[in-house]
Order: structure tokens, then sequence, then C-alpha cells
């Protein structure tokens, strides 16, 4: 899986921005949108109740990350949530995006190669637990 020193880079990284989660969130869906703006079709809810959302989950994955086996159930169900939101798999290459260049505007001089590549590991196989979740589940639907 991962390595426990990249977890503990990732966990102490957020922990720098833990008290300025609406900043974090803020700059990503900035972020995101100004990639893809395309992309805001799919948030039907307000984006403060959005920016609250992907932060409270962001805070338990990341926590999570010492014990991972035990939150890839959550994980799974937040890739089968996206399915209904019309979340693609291309899209978390624009999500990563937007996270990367997130951490790096508000981490400055803490932003390292070390950290990007931490973060990048850690979300990537978060993202492939998501994608082949719904994967699976759009499988056994089009067979149906």
């Amino acid at each position: 899986m991962i390595e426990a020193d990249k977890i503990k880079l990732v966990q102490r990284t957020f922990d720098k921005l833990v008290s300025r989660s609406d900043e974090v969130a803020d700059e990503f869906y900035n972020n995101l949108f100004t990639i893809d703006p395309d992309l805001k079709s799919l948030f039907a809810t307000d984006r403060k109740i959005q920016e609250q959302k992907f932060m409270a989950t962001l805070m338990t994955i990341v926590i999570g990350l010492d014990n991972l086996e035990n939150i890839i159930p959550s994980i799974e169900a937040l890739g089968l949530r996206h399915v209904s939101y019309n979340v693609k798999p291309g899209h978390y290459t624009t999500v990563a995006a937007a996270l990367l260049t997130t951490l790096e505007k508000l981490l400055g001089d803490d932003y390292t190669p070390e950290v990007r590549g931490a973060w990048t590991e850690v979300y990537w196989l978060l993202s492939k637990i998501m994608i082949d979740a719904a994967e699976s589940v759009e499988s056994v639907e089009n067979k149906g």
C-alpha cells in the first residue's frame, strides 16, 4: 500500500491546513472550476455546503490513512456516490490537478517534491479504489 513515512507526511502537511479549512476548500473549488468550468454542473448543492463536505471527507480520509483497510469501505461508498453525481474516471485527473495546485499555493515552502509525491500517491490510490467501485457497479448494471 503506502509507506508509513508518506502517510505521516500527508498528515503533517494537512495538519498545517486544518485551521484554514475554508480557505483550502475555496481555493480547491476555484482551481477545479478554472481547470474545467463544465464541472460546475455536477454540483447541485450550495457551494459552501459542498466545501464543508469536501473538507470533512478529506479530514476523515487523512486521519484514517493510518488504518487504510478500515476506511476502504467508506472510500468505495464515496466512489459509488460519485456515480450518481455523473462523475467519470477522467474527472479524477482534474481533481488531482486542483488538489495539488491548492496544496502548492497554501503550503508555500512546505510544498516540497516529497510532499507532492506523497499526496499524489495517496490521492491516486484512493481514486483507484473509488473508480474500481464505480466501475464494478456500472459493469453489473450494464449486464443486467
